[in-house]
């Protein structure tokens, strides 16, 4: 397949490259259209993730994520407590990017200046993929960042990894914990087998409808397909809906209470088979 210059192109579709050709590509660019078909003059590019992201990835991490229901649930003093999010995720992708687990596999989107040297990250996307070896066994390859440490506007700041969220519910969360890795295993895992989870996607919120997001999710179907694997999520209400119309199959409502406590949040269990993985990269080039 031969990469035009996004210069040239209005919409590229990547569902015909695999997740190996992307890898080995040193630069993806996209240009994607907006809702009212005008061609937006923005270069998108993909990669892996390194360990210097780290904080760029917080940041967009903690500001896409601060609307959704189960956020505002698990998390109900954020707003007295707002730097809670970024110095606690910060924690969190490390250890995902780390991927000491070897399970973790964390994609970017950045934008890209014209004079194609400064890119800024503005979406992110956490998949567990543990289903393929290649995949899970990566480790990052910023050899000259420290695991204790993180580049923030051109200083080092320590990662305190025993951050605690004060502004979590911790029942709340940990009704989170006990309850959807289990579903996940009795309901999806069990009946599909081995399969690629989407644990987080997200753009920073001025970046949003430009199609960040959806290049990520492309990278995910693409790979998927590769593998002849399903892909796998919990979507929120509005997500669903979105989710919905690319072709994932609702595998359940999935109910979220504390002990004690009436108030509960609801996920939707979906699934998008192999088989569907086309009719779904192609409605993403259409939006």
């Amino acid at each position: 397949m031969r990469l035009r210059p996004a210069t040239e192109l209005c919409a590229f579709p990547l569902a015909g490259l695999t997740s190996n050709m992307i890898n080995l590509l040193p630069v993806v660019f996209v240009s994607l259209v907006l809702l009212d078909s005008h061609c937006l003059a923005m270069n998108l590019r993909l990669r892996k993730s390194s360990l210097r992201d780290l904080d760029a990835i917080a940041r967009v991490v903690a500001a896409s994520s601060y609307q959704e229901p189960a956020n505002a649930w698990k998390y109900p003093d954020r707003d007295r407590y707002p730097d809670d999010a970024y110095k606690c995720l910060r924690v969190d992708y490390l250890k995902y990017i780390r991927n000491d687990e070897q399970r973790w596999h964390c994609m970017v989107t950045e934008k890209v200046e014209q004079n194609d040297k400064d890119a800024t990250i503005i979406a992110v996307a956490l998949w567990e993929v543990s289903a393929i070896p290649e995949l899970a066994h990566e480790k990052p390859h910023s050899s000259s960042f420290r695991p204790d440490q993180a580049v923030l506007s051109g200083t080092e700041q320590a990662v305190d990894e025993s951050c605690t969220r004060r502004d979590a519910a911790p029942r709340r969360l940990q009704a989170w914990k006990d309850t959807l890795p289990p579903y996940r295993k009795a309901n999806m895992t069990s009946k599909w087998g081995p399969n690629l989870h989407l644990q987080y996607v997200g753009t920073q919120p001025e970046f949003q409808r430009h199609g960040a997001a959806t290049v990520l999710l492309k990278w995910g179907i693409a790979t998927a397909q590769e593998h002849n694997l399903w892909i796998g999520l919990f979507g929120s209400p509005m997500g669903s809906l979105f989710y919905k119309h690319l072709g994932f199959e609702v595998v359940g409502d999935v109910k979220v209470q504390a002990e004690g406590e009436e108030e509960y949040v609801v996920v939707t269990a979906m699934g998008l088979p192999p088989s569907k993985a086309d009719e779904a990269a192609e409605r993403l080039d259409k939006l």
